[in-house]
């Protein structure tokens, strides 16, 4: 897999924080507070948000009472955060890249979180040592991805499917192997980069970087939220477009 530059990113940050501000369907309606209810309580913890884009995560942690360090690889995402969210002492932002080592000592954190972050670059195996090191004994990471099926995956119509009226069906023709998918995110000019890989290699990797997995989650919509959206859209009250996984920094054996 080829490694993404974050030059792509800077040319879209602009773009992207606009269309987070106006609100994303997917992120009101679904993702944000499922991802919110998987992290749980943060009120009084130290949390590092690596990969935070243009920081409306990172101000929502802090609303709730959380001291943030929040990072990311683009320079011009950070400067929106900057831009939309002003610093406090319970709220910092910093560029940094997530396949570097992190800027932080050993135990800086209670608990890390990559909201939509780890299918955006490769490799990520440091990263994941890197989250672990910064980590207090019994910390956590939470992480929301892009679930590998909807990566792989491809919204087609059957000619039955099509003569019966029926909803479309996802194709999927490769999955075990990793791979990169150029896409656009809708309201932005440029492509970026998406990284597929099968869900046994994030496992493979958080038990070598000395995490168990706690919880697992899938969350589709509401039927009633996708009233009068597309046939694909409405595959999403069954198909679920994002994986969310929480894990606990664990002693190594």
């Amino acid at each position: 897999m080829s490694i993404p530059e974050t030059g792509s990113w800077n040319t879209i940050a602009r773009e992207y924080d606009a269309l987070i501000a106006r609100g994303d369907f997917f992120r009101t309606h679904l993702l944000d507070d499922a991802f919110a209810d998987l992290v749980g309580g943060v009120s009084s913890r130290r949390i590092l948000d690596a990969g935070c884009g243009q920081g409306y995560f990172s101000a929502r942690l802090s609303k709730s009472g959380a001291n943030v360090t929040a990072i990311d690889g683009s320079d011009e995402l950070i400067a929106c955060a900057k831009e939309r969210f002003p610093e406090s002492p319970s709220l910092r932002f910093m560029a940094g890249n997530l396949k570097d080592p992190l800027p932080y000592g050993d135990g800086s954190f209670d608990g890390v979180v990559a909201h939509m972050v780890l299918m955006d670059f490769d490799p990520i195996d440091r990263a994941f040592s890197e989250f672990s090191r910064v980590l207090n004994p019994e910390g956590f990471l939470a992480f929301s991805i892009l679930h590998p099926f909807f990566i792989a995956g491809k919204t087609e119509k059957s000619f039955m499917e099509k003569i019966l009226y029926r909803l479309p069906h996802l194709s999927l023709s490769r999955y075990h192997t990793a791979f990169a998918r150029s896409w656009r995110i809708p309201g932005t000019s440029h492509d970026t980069d998406a990284y597929h890989r099968p869900f046994e290699s994030y496992a493979r990797m958080l038990r070598d970087a000395s995490f168990h997995i706690e919880d697992v989650r899938e969350p589709v919509f509401d039927a009633r939220a996708l009233s009068g959206k597309s046939n694909a859209m409405k595959l999403l009250a069954e198909i679920p477009p994002f994986l969310l996984v929480r894990a606990r920094r664990c002693a190594k054996p």
